[in-house]
């Protein structure tokens, strides 16, 4: 096995463990999230995410759903700051 080939399966290993190390936080998150929601009664405003309305379907989408979109051409003030 060359050395480059050992590089490369050092960072792919490397890679490998953060993307577990991330999971892990999700899924210690999500435990934590459902705990406090467990604490909440029925009905509690807290339960019921808060969003805003869709344009297409007219339903409410929280904001963490939400397709956003960008146009470099409607922040005008943001291009002057970069030409600056």
């Amino acid at each position: 096995m060359c050395l480059c080939s050992v590089l490369i399966f050092l960072s792919f290993s490397k890679a490998i463990d953060y993307i577990q190390e991330l999971n892990s936080t999700k899924d210690d998150l999500l435990r934590r999230l459902a705990q406090a929601r467990c604490t909440l009664p029925p009905g509690h405003p807290l339960l019921t995410p808060q969003g805003i309305p869709d344009l297409a379907t007219g339903q409410t989408v929280p904001l963490w759903e939400r397709e956003w979109s960008y146009s470099p051409d409607a922040d005008d003030e943001g291009s002057e700051d970069e030409a600056n």
